[in-house]
């Protein structure tokens, strides 16, 4: 009988060992740490900077445009495709100044992101000048192709090497001038101040009509207008609108006389800060968004022409462009270009349409 109990309780011992190594097996096999640990490791790789980078990014434009909406949709996705560790800060309305103001800034090595246009770049990049002449480009869609040319990106080159970095390229739409006296023809513009950029190709446009340009705060155009000071101004539709020019202009000239085509620049000294994984998304963030505002501003063009008429303005809708057209090529000479850069310009759109 205690030989039977013995056995018994050696048997009982043995099956209790195995059913314990059994579950320490199960277990060692099923726990998750092994297979989380690469995971880990490769989200704390993601992280590329110390420290976050801050841009400000600065454009004239009012919040209520078509830029001041969709623009600072595509940065906010290009930091959070950057994981937040490029940051961006927005000030619309010039709030940092004027574009050569922060052109001069981002050549300090400001941490900025400004708006340049060819007329911007022409004073650093005289590459640009024959681009800035108006009637150059006939639609925004040719602003938005021509920014995949070889002529572009060997334009993008030199750019760079005045210090300004490209980040995308697009169009701000259409500019036409708004007055105090009627504009149908270049003949009206004789005699005439009207409101231009600040580059010498938008001056001298003026100036090869017959008018005389005139150089402005935006925000005093209102003021000016309404006293006389100057006859009239141009931009795009949503921009003179938003900044109720209605009130002291009687007519509306559908001149399309400029694509605005338009670049977001910073210095190659900030720009190489961020790595090139990020670079690649936030161009790829701040195309898309050109894209879209191209699209939006082409879209509007309409509903802004009958805000206008419905404001009491006169708009001429279908004006002489013919003469207007007739001093690109004079402008041309009148800037000192060969007129033959402007048939490789046509050949360079041509070439991605």
């Amino acid at each position: 009988m205690k030989k039977l109990l013995a056995v018994l309780l050696a048997t009982a011992m043995v099956l209790g060992l195995a059913a314990c190594g059994s579950t320490a097996t199960a277990t060692t096999t099923a726990a998750p740490a092994a297979t989380e640990a690469p995971a880990a490791t490769e989200a704390a790789a993601k992280k590329l900077l110390d420290k976050p980078i801050v841009f400000k990014v600065s454009y004239v434009e009012n919040p209520d445009t078509a830029m001041g909406t969709i623009m600072p949709k595509a940065f906010k996705k290009a930091q959070e495709l950057c994981n937040d560790e490029v940051q961006f800060e927005f000030y619309p309305s010039a709030q940092l100044g004027n574009e050569a103001d922060v052109m001069e800034q981002i050549s300090n090595g400001a941490p900025i992101i400004g708006v340049a246009g060819y007329d911007d770049m022409s004073a650093t990049v005289p590459a640009c000048i024959p681009l800035a002449v108006p009637y150059v480009f006939e639609s925004i869609e040719e602003v938005c192709n021509f920014g995949k040319s070889d002529y572009f990106k060997e334009l993008q080159k030199q750019m760079e090497s005045s210090g300004f970095v490209p980040m995308c390229s697009g169009s701000l739409g259409v500019r036409h001038f708004i007055s105090t006296c009627p504009i149908t023809c270049a003949d009206d513009i004789k005699g005439k101040i009207i409101r231009m950029g600040n580059s010498n190709p938008c001056q001298s446009f003026i100036t090869a009509i017959g008018g005389t340009p005139a150089t402005t705060a935006w925000a005093d155009n209102y003021s000016l207008l309404q006293t006389g000071a100057i006859d009239g101004c141009e931009a795009a539709l949503d921009t003179l609108y938003s900044s109720s020019l209605y009130e002291v202009c009687t007519n509306l000239c559908l001149s399309g006389h400029l694509c605005t085509p338009f670049m977001f620049v910073t210095s190659p000294e900030n720009w190489n800060k961020i790595p090139a994984e990020y670079q690649k998304l936030i161009i790829e963030a701040l195309s898309e968004g050109t894209e879209e505002l191209a699209k939006k501003l082409d879209e509007d063009s309409p509903m802004y022409v009958q805000k206008f008429k419905d404001a009491g303005v006169e708009v001429c809708e279908n004006p002489d462009v013919a003469s207007f057209r007739e001093y690109t090529l004079k402008e041309y000479d009148y800037l000192g270009i060969d007129r033959s850069e402007y048939d490789k310009i046509r050949e360079a759109i041509k070439s991605v349409m």
